[in-house]
């Protein structure tokens, strides 16, 4: 029974990875676009996916935890490769199988991430530059000496004056 759970679970996990997936391609053509808002709706959709993941996170833990409890395993943490090699047949093969999708589904999502951060990252280059050429620049930052005007002058201060 703990093997059907654990395959719903990750079936899950599969479908909302996925899901994360296609959001992040739409991320992409709304940074393309400029979208301010469409972006903001898109990233509170995101952080319900993430919150989502978590929660199903913890809940195939505790399913592989029952699965293997009672087996030896290799690390300190039992994961969905232990419950591999202890499923026998049938459940076995499906969990490879839910397995090596959930891997591909996430390095896909990894990839994708990885071009949005680098699109934003150059529209934020493009808008420092553009805020650059607008706005002028302070002429000097620090006190400096004044210039020396047609010549030198002696240098004297009010307080050297005649009376």
């Amino acid at each position: 029974m703990s093997v059907q759970a654990l395959q719903s679970t990750l079936q899950k996990m599969y479908k909302i990875h996925k899901s994360l997936y296609d959001l992040g391609t739409k991320k992409t053509d709304i940074v393309k676009k400029g979208d301010i808002k469409a972006l903001d709706t898109l990233l509170k959709d995101e952080q319900k996916h993430v919150a989502a993941i978590r929660t199903l996170d913890e809940e195939r833990k505790k399913q592989v935890y029952k699965m293997v409890s009672g087996h030896t395993i290799a690390g300190s943490e039992p994961t969905v490769t232990d419950c591999i090699d202890i499923a026998a047949g049938d459940d076995k093969q499906q969990l490879i199988h839910i397995q090596s999708q959930l891997t591909q589904i996430i390095n896909e999502l990894k990839q994708q991430n990885e071009l949005n951060q680098q699109l934003l990252y150059q529209s934020l280059q493009f808008v420092n530059i553009s805020l650059d050429m607008l706005l002028p620049q302070p002429e000097v930052f620090n006190y400096e000496k004044p210039a020396m005007s047609e010549g030198p002058q002696p240098s004297r201060s009010l307080f050297d004056s005649k009376a």
